[in-house]
């Protein structure tokens, strides 16, 4: 019997980031499960079970691609090496080792943009507004009407500002 669950509940506050840097990634995890089904969805195969494995729907270049993976995942120390969640629930770890395998190895998910993540878990093409470039109100109204429409939406950026982190995704 396993430890775990697949997952108990789906919840923004599962996603704990850990060293890999797939921050985009995980930013675009955390903002398709704020409607829970979408994440629900993902998984071909819903339920823990005794073989350890797992089918995922992710898109890859816009087409849907069933990738499966088992449920060992790099620790050290007794940890988690990369992504992991508050509860025994390993759906996020699932999703990044997925995305890891869709790349080839998780080396290759070091360091990207949402734009990539956000197409490759719901399907839907993405739009990047650059903050700087817009006055600040067009910028605001921009914001009112994706989050009136219920849009999925990630920030980050190139320098520090106001306790956010250059290079990090949101």
């Amino acid at each position: 019997i396993r430890p775990y669950k697949l997952f108990a509940t789906i919840d923004i506050n599962d996603v704990i980031q850990g060293d890999l840097g797939a921050c985009y990634f995980l930013s675009a995890i955390t903002g398709v499960s704020e409607n829970p089904n979408r994440i629900a969805k993902l998984f071909i195969t819903p339920k823990e079970n005794d073989y350890g494995c797992y089918a995922v729907q992710l898109y890859v270049c816009g087409a849907p691609r069933t990738i499966v993976v088992d449920d060992y995942f790099p620790a050290y120390d007794r940890n988690w090496a990369f992504t992991s969640t508050k509860q025994k629930e390993i759906w996020v770890m699932v999703l990044e080792k997925a995305w890891a395998k869709a790349h080839g190895t998780y080396s290759m998910v070091i360091g990207g943009d949402s734009r990539e993540s956000l197409p490759a878990l719901t399907g839907a093409p993405t739009t990047l507004v650059r903050h700087n470039e817009k006055p600040k109100e067009e910028l605001w109204k921009l914001l009112k009407d994706a989050t009136r429409r219920k849009f999925i939406m990630s920030t980050g950026g190139a320098k520090e500002v106001k306790g956010l982190y250059a290079g990090h995704a949101y």
